[in-house]
């Protein structure tokens, strides 16, 4: 079947079904090309970079982030709060950071950092031998500890390490039913981190 209407030059012997199609192709693709014409393709955008945090022990929660201590109570919506520094009666000072799930604290970490007068097994044992029921704890730090605080009814995971010539000590308490497993994980991410 042809179609009575003019038919460019070579296009006679095509359906005018497919003829009509052929053009609107044809129109299509040179209408595309010139809207983009002068413009070369722009990249999708790539989403900003998330900012690193630098592990700093003068600021506690940059050593353990909520994401860290929500994996290890297996619970999620965790954020953190820093604390107002502490004066310690030994001249250093006390930082510590809080964490929450719920509007709910699973506790605390901090990090105190002391000369270097002391070593950092020294003082630990020094922490172990005022300390009832304390129990070494390995691969934490130079030297760590485990035990139940009695002021705070909490459990406690105490680890030190020498740090830039100081003695840098960072603890983690939390519930009583919190294991030594969890608190020490916690611990050990952060002391290695500082």
């Amino acid at each position: 079947m042809k179609i009575d209407s003019p038919i460019p030059a070579g296009l006679g012997d095509i359906p005018a079904g497919r003829a009509w199609a052929g053009m609107v192709v044809m129109a299509l693709t040179v209408l595309l090309a010139g809207c983009g014409a002068g413009q070369s393709p722009q990249p999708a955008a790539a989403p900003p970079p998330t900012p690193a945090v630098t592990a700093d022990p003068n600021k506690p929660c940059t050593l353990l982030s909520p994401e860290a201590v929500g994996a290890v109570f297996r619970t999620g919506d965790m954020t953190s709060q820093p604390r107002p520094d502490q004066p310690s009666p030994n001249g250093y000072v006390i930082r510590e950071c809080e964490y929450f799930t719920a509007g709910r604290s699973v506790g605390g970490l901090s990090v105190r950092i002391a000369d270097g007068t002391t070593s950092a097994t020294q003082y630990t044992d020094r922490l172990r031998q005022r300390t009832p029921g304390a129990q070494p704890v390995a691969g934490v730090g130079e030297a760590a500890l485990y035990y139940l605080d009695q002021e705070t009814q909490g459990a406690l995971v105490h680890a030190a390490k020498a740090w830039h010539g100081k003695t840098m000590s960072i603890s983690y308490i939390g519930s009583s039913r919190a294991s030594q497993e969890q608190l020490t994980a916690l611990v050990k991410q952060a002391i290695d981190a500082a």
